[in-house]
């Protein structure tokens, strides 16, 4: 009864106000899509009522979250932060299914092929040593001689040596080469990730509140630390531009949650006699979570990250 209850009530606010929901539920969607077999979550049941009004903006919330989550992590990245994983899972903790199982997902991707330049360009490099990888890695299961992992190493090996001196090189990524799809997609329906806010109050005309994103910005400079997040400039319809950071191989949804628990302490302290002369606030900015392990971050302007200042 409860569950209707939300589901219903989650449906509702969608058919008036369909920008508050699209982002969350691409996540909640991806979140519960690891099991084809089962039928489908209550994401995918809201999704599909929503379809029935804005099909559209479905549509582009789910191409731009792909091409996002696509340009977060290149290939290239994703790979030698796996063969590290892996390596460690394997020489120091001695366990072989766990490597296998960290590198399955990376070989299947190559195997599907590329959608991008930037992922031609790595599988022309690296695909011939990572298939002989792969073939001794099945010869392994097959055999359970583990000869053939330690060669299968060598390969995998000889891309990771590669990658770690490609890597440090590589100061922006561009849309062109990681995402044509992201570069040509403009004028959009969707609204500018964290932007769109429901006032408690009516408004003649609703549809001004709304900053819709026009175009992203070509290139996105790669910040220089472990998880090489990028910065992402999205130009809105009204000309202004939003920028955010971009963070690949990291949950944003309990940020996303702390953010929330902010905004409810910010509404208390304004609403208190006591607090609302001294003007307290906490200073917030958004958080977009686009998959489980992919999201945005607004971009706090005038502020130094700690590597900028140890450099100093």
């Amino acid at each position: 009864m409860v569950r209707r209850l939300i589901f219903d009530l989650l449906v509702a606010v969608g058919k008036e106000h369909p920008q508050a929901l699209v982002y969350p539920l691409s996540v909640a969607r991806q979140s519960t899509n690891n099991d084809t077999n089962s039928e489908p979550g209550p994401a995918h049941k809201i999704m599909n009522r929503l379809r029935e009004h804005s099909e559209k903006l479905l549509d582009q919330v789910l191409l731009v979250s792909q091409e996002l989550i696509r340009v977060a992590i290149s290939w290239a990245e994703e790979w030698y932060s796996a063969l590290e994983d892996a390596s460690s899972v394997y020489f120091i903790e001695g366990r072989v299914e766990p490597f296998l199982e960290i590198l399955k997902p990376l070989h299947e991707a190559l195997n599907r092929g590329c959608s991008t330049l930037s992922e031609a360009s790595f599988h022309q490099c690296f695909s011939s040593d990572l298939k002989q990888a792969e073939d001794l890695c099945i010869k392994f299961k097959e055999t359970k001689n583990v000869g053939y992992l330690n060669q299968a190493w060598v390969y995998y090996y000889q891309t990771f040596k590669v990658l770690a001196l490609q890597l440090p090189s590589m100061k922006t990524a561009e849309l062109r080469l990681a995402s044509p799809q992201l570069e040509s997609a403009v004028n959009l329906d969707l609204a500018v990730p964290g932007t769109y806010f429901v006032s408690g109050r009516k408004e003649g005309n609703q549809e001004t509140r709304v900053a819709r994103i026009a175009k992203f910005q070509p290139t996105l400079p790669i910040i220089p630390s472990k998880q090489r997040p990028r910065k992402l400039g999205i130009i809105s319809d009204q000309g202004k531009e939003y920028t955010f950071l971009l963070k690949g191989h990291e949950d944003l949804r309990q940020d996303e949650r702390v953010m929330q628990l902010f905004g409810l302490i910010n509404n208390l302290l304004q609403n208190n006699r006591s607090t609302t002369k001294y003007h307290i606030l906490i200073r917030r900015y958004s958080v977009i979570p686009l998959s489980p392990t992919t999201g945005l971050i607004g971009w706090v302007p005038n502020c130094d990250t700690l590597n900028e200042l140890i450099g100093e």
